[in-house]
Order: structure tokens, then C-alpha cells, then sequence
């Protein structure tokens, strides 16, 4: 049988990436915990994001990328200017996988200087890869060419080789009715790589809608979506693409009548609830996730072996984990949907043999659309039969030498019995659990015995405490027994060797074969100590405390969940991150080098997280919540109202009524669904009220301010203040004088007192200045943008915008799609400028009140400047038409009237 050289199977896991949209702030992608802990959840550290709102993303993005998130941002869409666009990705550099041109340009057009189509998207390429090369921050980060929505060899070919811009060509893959993934990958890529040949892919798009009704859809049922997703993350790393983005993370929508394809391409549905998909995915990447200090580094080994009886269709991935493990994913690429009857196929079964070229100690397979524990385990074995269906398998081949032993326990407790337990198990069925007890009291809660007896592994159980002096009994119990059978065919239990203070109580292995319990025999001839002295357990897996132990001290390098009991516990994390709940008491969480949870419970609780990104949960007046400076990005969720302590960057209100108060750091409060108000103080802040008609305070410092969905009050304070405004009723308050700020609008909107910006981020909207010198922008579609009164600079962006200066030397920039240029008479006089006029684009000029009325006369009032047009009008007006001549007017550019 032939030999194959093995892919890191954390490199397979660093391929997988997903879309979202930081910027859609009236969608579930706003609540930036839940995006994340969904990623973590998908077991997904990769995402991919435009840049068209940078005032509103770098928070939100920032702070996924503090979370270990790595960014591929596209640059060149429409929606903010490149110098913005250049200066958030700058920010971002630390949190970059990748930089990406402009979208699908055959569809949404990028455009640079005036110039569009195929000159306009190589232009703006262009300009990502010349910016790039010369930023100190970015020179190293690989850049991806920009993508074309087609299926034709010609659209692509159409725009030429474009490798000299672009490290990574770019895919946007789809699966109309239902075909499977390989079927249409085999065939794309010759395609694609016309515009990069020689360059290696990068999926930036793919997935399947879960719409399954209406005229013409081309969704699948969610059980399909499942299935078809894995062999797609399959398919598209065996045939070499770098990465693949899964379109999207979420339904971004609603779509009650199910009539909209785009409301259902996400893993997750509206409601954040996991769709079939999703967990797929976080089962398939927990089956082959490589914690090993050597996983992304390496080098892989080579394994013979063979898949008789695959089908045509079938395929197979070999992967290896640092420790030595292989996993190879089996697939059979079926078709699952029909498209005509809009129901699902029913799959065929297919009994293949796998041989191997030796025999492994512990073979397992795993089905991930059924979990993340093993379906079959095989002892010392070469060859196995596993029955396919349509979606993978994973086989799991360890020898005994590389499995990994658990870390053992220790204590830090003086003066102190050092109690501690070896214990391992057959897990035939599954891993064995026990608990232990001293002189009849629980000492432990459950615990789940990992360690491989058969491999000769261990795990410690380190209980530390004063005993008195004198004779006592340590009990073991054995709590799931599979049939009280023998070695070969149960699951059993062992205590390897108990130590007592360093010394041997037990030296050979003691067997738990069935649910009882064995008693140990053990004398302390230490000193006698008066009254109750605290009963510290240290323990390498997650435990809950008995009732009558005190302290936790959680050890090794798994991450683990403490958990306290009624007294007045400590708990102390391990570095690895760790959640710990203290339950009833006023209790002292100490959290360690990772990304902690610490929930005291009921009590007035003291909680230091230590280093890494920690979450605290405040529910009373008397919690202690404390951190270092440099201690990670941190937050606190709670339910009473609350003030940030040094150093915590975060806040959530998770109860109505309730106020928010933020420190002198950069914090970002959230509040609950009910009307909260919420104070940023010192910082730049960013304040999010969620649902609910709530109050919010910037304070001082550069803060974005958006309250939600409910009618709200934002006073942004000093400094440079950002405003979401989606509710007629919203109210925005700024003092003279308080900065340079923006309102970002998704509803018709006109600026309040000294608010100087103002941005339309959905289509038909009418945007209105106030008498300062405003900056309106306008959204991707048609819009109506009046300057009033000041020197206004007004950008239509794309779309057939109308643009009305109003009084004031104004500055009026239409962007793609044919604009109008609307000037009144009854503005006043003023000397204003067009900037980008376009002829072959469509733009008007429409003249209202100044007595021109035709063609001839407009042209009268026109006269040649050097590269502008000058036109004097009636009233002292004057309009500028910047790099146009007098000849390249038309009649049918301009209107009367």
C-alpha cells in the first residue's frame, strides 16, 4: 500500500474561516460577545469583514482580535474613503491573517479616481498592494486579489493576470440546487486562477441557504446544510485551497415567510441558536483540535494504508496531531437535495475496509454529527470496516506512546496531610468516574478518570487538609460500571497507588470492576490540631467541592471548571483558563494566566482574574472585582448597577433599570434589553443600549454612542463622539465646541446642534446638515443629501444620489451611478464645487430659480478656468466644476425648473 505524508491537523482547523459583519449594528452580529463566543464555540479563529465603517469596527473588531481572532478585512468598498479604510486596517495589523481587494466587482463596482469597471478594480488593487508595501505595520501581511462572482472561464478572464497585486487568488463558490461541494470545486479553480495563475487560493466565500421554499430557491434542509458543509471543508482543503470562509456565521435577518435566500445562509439562526451545522462543525474540530505546544510546528510523519469498497465519489484526508495521532477523515460526496421537489435524498451505505500498514494500540472512530465522543474503540488492531454514508468519519490511530498522560495534582497548603490518589481506567465504554471520601466524607465530587490503564498512564487526585492523628479510611468509589463485566469488554477503574504524606499506602493497582466502593486503611502519626483547619483539594480535573472541603486549587495545563459549595470558599485557577463559581458564601476566586470566568455566587465575593481576557459575573453590592494594569481585556456582567473598577475595560448590564458606569480607561458598557442608562466618563468609549429607551453619557474621550432599538438620548460630551441612530425618536445632544462628531443614520435623519457628520448606512434615506460646516455621506444606494447652511462636503457614494448644497461655499462629490446636482436660488448665493461630474456615468445638473432655463443659456454661463469649468450664475452664485471642459457639457446634462 502506498505511503502518505500527513497535514498537520491544526493547520486543517487554522483553514476553516466564516464572514461576518461588524458593521451591521441593527443585526445579531451587533452583540460582539455572542459573535465570539460562537467562533470559540465552532472552534473557528478566522473571520472575514469589509472596512466600509471604520469608526463604527475597530472596537468591535479590536476586541476580537484581543480574543485571539485573526482578521482577512477587504478593503475597497464602497462606504467610507481608502484613507479611513488604510487607517483601520492600520490599527488593525496586529490582529491581521490577510488584506483583501475589493467584492465580487463585477457586481458592486470599485472605482478609483473617477475610473471603474476592469481598469477600476485593478486601480484599487493596486493601490492596496502599493499602500501595503509601504506600511511598516502591514509590509508582512499577505494580501488576496479582489473576487468576481461567476461560474463562466470568461468573467474571469476578462480581468487578466492580477498576480502581481495579490499573494492569494480569490473564490467565491456557491451550490445552486443542491450539488455537492467537489462537483463544482473540481471545476473552478482553472477558472478563478486565471486572474492569479501560479498563486495558491483562498476561498472567501461558500456555503449553503437553509431557505427551502418559494419559486427557484436554492437552499437545502439544515440537516443537508450539515452534512454538505463538512465535505466542502473537506474537499476544499484536499484540493490545496489556503483558507475557506463559510458564508456567513449567522442569519443576519429575519425571514418569517422564508422567501429571502440571503436571510439563511448562516450556521447559527437570528436567534444565535445553533443550527445542525454549526454543531457539526464544533464536533469536527474538537474531534482533531491539537493542544499541543508543537501543533502549528511539527513535522508530520507518513502512514501506508488503504480504503477498499470507497465509492467514485469518496475520498479521504490524512491528518496528525503533535502527538503522534493520526486522524483520517473517510467521505462519501452523495447528492443529498432535490431541487425540483425541494426534499431531502435518501443517502446510500457503503461498508469500506480500512487497513493499516501496522497495528496501532487504540483505534477510534468518530462521527461528528453525533458528538465528540467515539462510536467504536478497537485495541491493537491493523485493518477495520466502518459504514459511509454521506458525510465523514473520522478514524483516530494512536499508538500507546502517544497518548497523552494528565498532569498531576499538588498542594501549596503547609503544615499540611498530603493525601494522593493514581488513578486510570478502561474506557471500553467510555471513561470511568469516581469519587472519594475520608472517614465517610466526600472529599471530591465526581471525577472522570482520562488516564489509559492499558497504557500504563495516571492521574493524580491530591487532597490536602489536617486530619487528627490516629487510624482513617479513604473510600473510592466507582459510579458508572458499564456491565460488570471483565477488562476486555467493560469499563473499570483502578487505583494505581495511593501516597500519605510521600509515603506508599498502595503499590499495586486495586480493581473497581463494578459500581462499589473499596476502602483503604491508612494512620496519620502527625500532630493533633484542635478544631477545623481548611480541607484544600488540588485537583488536574474539573471538581466540584464536597460539601465539608474548603478550597479548590485547580493544577496541570487542561483547561478546567472549579466549583465552590456553601462555605466560604477560595478557588484558584490553573493557567490555562478556567470557569470557577463560588456558589453560596463570600468566596475568593483567584484566576490564573488564561482567559478566566469567575462567578462568585450569592455572596459578597472578591474575584481577581489574574493575566489573560477574564469575565466576571457582579451580582452583589459587596463583590470585589480586581485587575491589574496590562491584565488583559477584561468584562463584568451585571445584574445590579455598577461601576468599572481599574483596569476592566468592559461592562454588561444583564437586567433592566440599571445604570452603567465606565472608568478612566477605553471601555465599551452594554446594556440589557430594558432601558438602561450608561456613563463612559474618561476614555474613548463605546456604549451599546440594546433594547429598551435608554440614556447615554460619553463623557469625555472620542466615544461612539448607539443605543439600540429603542428611542434614546445620547449626549456624546468632549472629544470626537460617534452616533447610531436607527428610531425617530432617538435624540442627540452635543455641546459647542464638543469635538468633530458623526451620526451614522439607517432612517431619514437631519443633524442636531453642533454635530458635524453625518452618514447614511441604508439606502433612500434623506440626510440633512445643520448650519455648521457639515460632511455628509451618502449610503451604497440612492439617496438625498441636503448640506443647508455652511460650507458643506457632500458624498453621494454609489447609487443615483441627489445632492442639494444649500447656502454656504459647499463641495459636492456624487461617487458611481448618475447623480443630480440640485442648486436653489433660494439658498443664497454661495461658490460652490462639483467634483467628480460624469457624463457617461448619468449625472444632471439641475438649476432651479436663477432664470437659466435651456441648454444655450447654461452654456452661456459656463466659461473654461485652467482644467475647470466656471459657471456664474444669477445671484452671485458660482459652481465649479472641477477637470471638466466647456465642450464635454451636454444639453441632456443639464434641468430647469
Amino acid at each position: 500500500m502506498a505511503s502518505t505524508t500527513a497535514s498537520r491537523a491544526g493547520d486543517f482547523i487554522d483553514s476553516l474561516g466564516v464572514n461576518i459583519h461588524s458593521q451591521f449594528y441593527d443585526t445579531p452580529y451587533y452583540d460582539i460577545d455572542q459573535v465570539l463566543a460562537s467562533l470559540q464555540y465552532l472552534g473557528i479563529g478566522s473571520v472575514r469583514d469589509a472596512t466600509g465603517y471604520a469608526s463604527l469596527q475597530l472596537d468591535r473588531l479590536a476586541y476580537l482580535g484581543e480574543n485571539g481572532i485573526k482578521l482577512d478585512m477587504m478593503v475597497g468598498v464602497q462606504g467610507d474613503t481608502y484613507a479611513n479604510q488604510f487607517a483601520l486596517v492600520e490599527k488593525l495589523a496586529p490582529y491581521l491573517r490577510s488584506l483583501e481587494g475589493p467584492n465580487e466587482v463585477n457586481y458592486w463596482e470599485a472605482t478609483l479616481n473617477g475610473v471603474g469597471g476592469i481598469a477600476g478594480a485593478r486601480a484599487v488593487q493596486k493601490l492596496i498592494a502599493d499602500y501595503v508595501s509601504s506600511s511598516a505595520a502591514l509590509k508582512d501581511v499577505p494580501i488576496i486579489n479582489f473576487s468576481v462572482a461567476a461560474s463562466d472561464s470568461g468573467s474571469f478572464a476578462a480581468y487578466g493576470d492580477n498576480s502581481a497585486n495579490a499573494d492569494y487568488g480569490n473564490a467565491h463558490i456557491y451550490y445552486g440546487g443542491g450539488a455537492t461541494s467537489y462537483s463544482v470545486l473540481s471545476t473552478y479553480v482553472p477558472m478563478a486562477n486565471q486572474m492569479n495563475p501560479g498563486q495558491q487560493m483562498v476561498i472567501t466565500e461558500s456555503g449553503y441557504p437553509t431557505q427551502t421554499s418559494g419559486a427557484g430557491n436554492q437552499g437545502v434542509s439544515e440537516a443537508v446544510q450539515a452534512k454538505y458543509t463538512l465535505n466542502l471543508l473537506l474537499d476544499t482543503y484536499k484540493l490545496g485551497y489556503a483558507a475557506t470562509y463559510l458564508y456567513e456565521l449567522v442569519d443576519s435577518f429575519q425571514d418569517p415567510t422564508d422567501t429571502n435566500q440571503e436571510a439563511h445562509y448562516g450556521l447559527f439562526n437570528y436567534d444565535w441558536s445553533a443550527k445542525p451545522v454549526a454543531v457539526a462543525i464544533h464536533n469536527l474540530t474538537t474531534i482533531l483540535s491539537d493542544t499541543g505546544s508543537t501543533a502549528e510546528s511539527f513535522t508530520t510523519g507518513t502512514l501506508g494504508y488503504s480504503v477498499s469498497g470507497l465509492p467514485a465519489t469518496g475520498n479521504t484526508l490524512l491528518l496528525e496531531k503533535s502527538s503522534g495521532t493520526y486522524e483520517l477523515a473517510v467521505w462519501n460526496e452523495q447528492k443529498l437535495w432535490d431541487s425540483a421537489t425541494l426534499s431531502e435524498i435518501a443517502a446510500k451505505s457503503t461498508t469500506v475496509t480500512v487497513t493499516l500498514d501496522h497495528t496501532f494500540g487504540t483505534v477510534k472512530v468518530y462521527d461528528p454529527l453525533l458528538g465528540t465522543d467515539a462510536q467504536s474503540i478497537y485495541s491493537n488492531v491493523s485493518q477495520l470496516q466502518i459504514s459511509l454514508t454521506d458525510h465523514p468519519l473520522v478514524i483516530e490511530m494512536a499508538d500507546a506512546k502517544s497518548v497523552a498522560i494528565s498532569p498531576g495534582g499538588t498542594t501549596s497548603t503547609t503544615d499540611a496531610h498530603t493525601i494522593t490518589l493514581k488513578l486510570s481506567g478502561d474506557s471500553w465504554q467510555g471513561d470511568a468516574q469516581v469519587k472519594v471520601f475520608i472517614d465517610g466524607v466526600a472529599m471530591s465530587d465526581t471525577v472522570t478518570v482520562t488516564a489509559q490503564h492499558g497504557s500504563g498512564q495516571t492521574q493524580d487526585l491530591t487532597l490536602s487538609g489536617h486530619w487528627d492523628a490516629g487510624a482513617h479510611t479513604i473510600s473510592v468509589q466507582f459510579l458508572n460500571d458499564a456491565y460488570g463485566g471483565t477488562a476486555g469488554t467493560d469499563r473499570n477503574a483502578y487505583v494505581d497507588q495511593i501516597l500519605v504524606d510521600g509515603n506508599e499506602l498502595l503499590t499495586s493497582a486495586s480493581w473497581l470492576t463494578y459500581n462499589r466502593t473499596i476502602d483503604y486503611a491508612v494512620s496519620l502519626t502527625d500532630q493533633l490540631v484542635a478544631g477545623k483547619t481548611p480541607v484544600t483539594i488540588s485537583s488536574a480535573v474539573s471538581t466540584t467541592l464536597a460539601s465539608t472541603a474548603d478550597n479548590l486549587v485547580l493544577t496541570g495545563s487542561a483547561a478546567l471548571k472549579g466549583v465552590g459549595n456553601a462555605l466560604d470558599n477560595t478557588i484558584t485557577a490553573n493557567d490555562a483558563g478556567n470557569n470557577l463559581y463560588g456558589k453560596d458564601g463570600a468566596d475568593t476566586l483567584n484566576g490564573g494566566a488564561g482567559n478566566d470566568y469567575l462567578d462568585g455566587g450569592t455572596g459578597a465575593d472578591h474575584m481577581a482574574g489574574g493575566l489573560g481576557n477574564d469575565i466576571y459575573v457582579v451580582d452583589n453590592a459587596g463583590d470585589v472585582v480586581t485587575e491589574a494594569a496590562n491584565g488583559g481585556d477584561d468584562r463584568v456582567y451585571a445584574s445590579i448597577s455598577y461601576t468599572l473598577t481599574d483596569n476592566v475595560e468592559r461592562l454588561t448590564l444583564k437586567a433592566a433599570g440599571l445604570t452603567g458606569t465606565g472608568n478612566a480607561q477605553d471601555n465599551i458598557l452594554y446594556g440589557s434589553d430594558g432601558a438602561d442608562t450608561l456613563k463612559g466618563m474618561a476614555g474613548n468609549d463605546t456604549l451599546y443600549g440594546n433594547a429598551g429607551n435608554d440614556t447615554l453619557e460619553g463623557g469625555d474621550g472620542n466615544d461612539t454612542l448607539n443605543g439600540g432599538t429603542g428611542a434614546d438620548r445620547m449626549t456624546g460630551g468632549a472629544g470626537n463622539d460617534a452616533y447610531i441612530v436607527d428610531n425617530a425618536g432617538d435624540v442627540v445632544v452635543e455641546a459647542a465646541n464638543g469635538g468633530d462628531d458623526r451620526v451614522y443614520a439607517s432612517i431619514s435623519y437631519t443633524l442636531t446642534d453642533n454635530v458635524e457628520r453625518l452618514s447614511l448606512t441604508v439606502s433612500g434615506l434623506t440626510g440633512t446638515g445643520n448650519a455648521l460646516d457639515n460632511i455628509l455621506y451618502g449610503s451604497d444606494g440612492k439617496d438625498v443629501l441636503k448640506g443647508m447652511a455652511g460650507n458643506d462636503t457632500l458624498y453621494g457614494y454609489a447609487g443615483n444620489d441627489t445632492l442639494i448644497g444649500g447656502a454656504g461655499n459647499d463641495v459636492l462629490l456624487g461617487g458611481a451611478g448618475a447623480d443630480t446636482f440640485l442648486f436653489l436660488k433660494s439658498d443664497g448665493a454661495g461658490r460652490d464645487t462639483v467634483v467628480d461630474f460624469s457624463h457617461a456615468e448619468g449625472d444632471v445638473i439641475k438649476l432651479q430659480g436663477f432664470g437659466v432655463d435651456s441648454w444655450a443659456e447654461a452654456h452661456a454661463a459656463m466659461k473654461q478656468s485652467g482644467t475647470n469649468v466656471i459657471m456664474t450664475l444669477d445671484g452671485g452664485e458660482v459652481i465649479t466644476f472641477k477637470n471638466m471642459t466647456v465642450a464635454g457639457f451636454h444639453a441632456s446634462d443639464f434641468l430647469f425648473g
